[in-house]
């Protein structure tokens, strides 16, 4: 039963980290796509309603991806002891979840925080996929 819990909220965390990764899938297609997206009113309209929902819980999708990955933590921790493949995920995303914070709190950032938050991101995924495949 354990084992299943662990699971489970270890599919949260992905869900929810795919989740904030939308706010940057959102934004890119709004860019480079908005002007094809126009062409057609309803698509466009359900378009802009997933991106406001997207963006406007990017940060909260963060905040729950943490408390369930600590649970998730806690629970395969004490089923299997360290995993080398996990604690390397959490730690990728520890680091993101802290430049997301410092993102949100600090007024002149720059750029280079951004650029370090969406590089960040795309090692976590692959940590992710490392982890998911050798568990």
């Amino acid at each position: 039963m354990l084992k299943e819990i662990g699971g489970f909220l270890g599919d949260i965390v992905y869900i929810l980290f795919l989740l904030a990764l939308l706010n940057y899938v959102v934004k890119y297609i709004n860019r480079k796509f908005r002007n094809q997206l126009l062409n057609n009113e309803a698509i466009y309209q359900l378009f802009i309603k997933l991106m406001k929902f997207t963006v406007k819980n990017h940060r909260y999708f963060g905040l729950m991806a943490i408390i369930f990955l600590l649970l998730h933590t806690a629970v395969q921790m004490s089923l299997h002891g360290i995993n080398i493949t996990g604690t390397i995920a959490v730690v990728i995303m520890l680091a993101e979840i802290g430049l997301g914070y410092y993102g949100s709190k600090v007024k002149k950032k720059g750029k280079t925080w951004l650029k370090a938050h969406r590089v960040i991101s795309v090692l976590l995924l692959i940590s992710i996929f490392i982890h998911l495949a050798l568990g």
